[in-house]
């Protein structure tokens, strides 16, 4: 499955930055996205140091660990502001095979096999040596369009409805402190 015409692995390194969210493994749970914490180019840890990009998928490298970002156009504002931990994989696919490899990645055989495939002392988890045995179906140029316009819309509303979900966790997490100590009250 390792780079192929249809995406190629993303490799650690970042681009020079003031103040970003930087987005640790924990920070994701399932598809949804935490809040992350404020870091600085010159003083962030080791392991911020994955650039995300528009069109490319990641998902969690760690055995038993089903954590998965998908970013297409619609989750820009994420993709401009965050920096990810290298506990992600990242893959970058072309335009219209974007929605094909997310629907790979996401279904269950993928993370089946991502964990047989996982090993380590400590923790056990993929490299790329192990993507180079996952077996990918490669559709011819026709399917891959329909597939890409049958679905894109489909993608569009689950990252719009990801990035509301994490809008109304951040008001909830700011009103509720204000709440329990009387600092704030809800009308009736």
């Amino acid at each position: 499955m390792l780079s192929n015409e249809l995406f190629s692995v993303i490799s650690s390194g970042i681009d020079r930055f003031s103040t970003k969210k930087y987005y640790a493994t924990a920070d994701i749970i399932g598809t949804s996205i935490g809040e992350g914490s404020d870091i600085e180019y010159e003083t962030r840890e080791s392991r911020a140091n994955m650039q995300p990009v528009i069109n490319s998928i990641w998902f969690a490298k760690m055995k038993n660990s089903i954590k998965h970002l998908f970013l297409n156009k619609e989750m820009s504002s994420f993709v401009d502001n965050s920096i990810l931990s290298t506990g992600f994989y990242g893959l970058k696919c072309n335009e219209i095979s974007f929605e094909y490899i997310a629907s790979v990645v996401s279904a269950p055989i993928f993370e089946i096999t991502k964990d047989r495939l996982s090993h380590g002392a400590t923790q056990q988890g993929i490299g790329d040596d192990d993507m180079a045995n996952i077996t990918l179906l490669i559709p011819d140029d026709t399917i891959l369009r329909k597939y890409h316009e049958a679905t894109k819309g489909f993608f569009a509303k689950i990252s719009n409805n990801i990035l509301e979900n994490k809008r109304l966790i951040a008001i909830r997490n700011f009103l509720l402190p204000l709440l329990m100590n009387g600092q704030a009250a809800i009308a009736e």
